[in-house]
């Protein structure tokens, strides 16, 4: 049993690990717009309800994805979805006079970073091999 749980850790690794993460915070995040909605002056085009849908969405692609071969568009859908919240958070701050909505948004931005970032990492069975100078 314990060398089973061993093996499914070992063949996530630490770029599904992340992605794990990624999705149960998105899930738990879109939870929130569902029983505690947050009220913003402007909604530009997306209701409330609907970025419940789309964190849920994304949140559970990413869960489901982390098991999978490849997980380039979980990392790519997480990064979408992290940037046009910062963008809409950004742009509630310039046309409205919520004067925290700049730090939303630059913390939802440096989200999208480390996203991106953690997408780049290659796990050890996958770096590329380097040949040695020989002497």
């Amino acid at each position: 049993m314990m060398k089973r749980l061993y093996n499914i850790g070992y063949n996530i690794g630490h770029r599904g690990a992340f992605l794990i993460l990624l999705g149960m915070s998105y899930i738990f995040y879109g939870f929130s717009f569902k029983y505690f909605p947050i009220h913003a002056k402007t909604d530009l085009g997306f209701s409330l309800h609907t970025w419940f849908w789309i964190w849920m969405i994304t949140g559970t692609f990413c869960v489901a994805r982390a098991f999978g071969p490849s997980d380039r568009f979980a990392y790519g859908l997480a990064a979408l979805a992290s940037a046009a919240w910062s963008t809409r958070w950004l742009i509630i701050w310039i046309f409205s006079s919520e004067d925290h909505a700049w730090s939303i948004s630059a913390l939802w931005a440096l989200i999208t970073c480390a996203i991106l970032l953690v997408s780049t990492w290659q796990e050890k069975g996958c770096r590329p091999k380097i040949e040695r100078d020989r002497e």
